[in-house]
């Protein structure tokens, strides 16, 4: 990518996304979602053992050691490439973002403990997902990887936000945010620090 376009679109992506990112958060608000959501929940929660994969590879304690991963290098005094810096920055404020909008919103889950979290009362809610969030951010990162790595990360992403409404922990409108949320964290890293993409 040529750098003197880079940092335009970044800003041109950052800006779409906020867009998107401020009308679904609009609209959740409003109750806009919850017919939609009604309609596409599921019977019953599944155990789907591919579900429970897929969404354990977005969990908050993998995604913590990806946090902490350029510090503890940094600490040994390895180089960390700047890549990872943004992966880990990107990956910490989408999971901040979705935990404090859980706490704004108060979206109860579709099926009763069916979040299995670690983080107490905010896991009652479910609007968004912090998996999908999660993903969302590594997705968007992926992208500087080339279009291949965009495909796969995005398939990914998708799988896993797909595996929490299967696995009953979240509504549709919950995922869809979640990606979208993550995205944004990722595109607002990138427009601040666009030399930290990754290449």
């Amino acid at each position: 990518m040529d750098s003197a376009r880079a940092p335009s679109r970044s800003w041109g992506a950052l800006s779409a996304l906020t867009v998107a990112l401020v009308a679904l958060l609009a609209l959740e608000a409003l109750g806009v979602f919850h017919g939609v959501d009604l309609a596409l929940r599921p019977g019953a929660p599944s155990g789907a053992l591919w579900a429970r994969l897929l969404s354990a590879t977005a969990s908050a304690p993998l995604a913590g050691a990806v946090i902490v991963a350029p510090l503890v290098l940094r600490a040994l005094r390895v180089r960390v490439e700047p890549w990872l810096w943004a992966l880990s920055a990107s990956l910490l404020l989408a999971t901040l973002l979705a935990e404090a909008l859980k706490l704004v919103f108060h979206v109860p889950r579709p099926f009763s403990g069916a979040g299995g979290g670690l983080l107490g009362v905010i896991e009652e809610y479910s609007f968004p997902s912090g998996h999908a969030s999660r993903a969302g951010a590594v997705a968007y990162q992926a992208r500087r990887g080339g279009r291949l790595a965009a495909v796969v990360a995005w398939i990914w992403a998708v799988g896993v936000a797909a595996s929490r409404v299967v696995l009953g922990a979240h509504w549709v409108s919950d995922v869809v945010a979640g990606l979208i949320l993550g995205a944004w964290s990722s595109a607002l890293v990138e427009a601040l620090y666009p030399g930290g993409a990754l290449r």
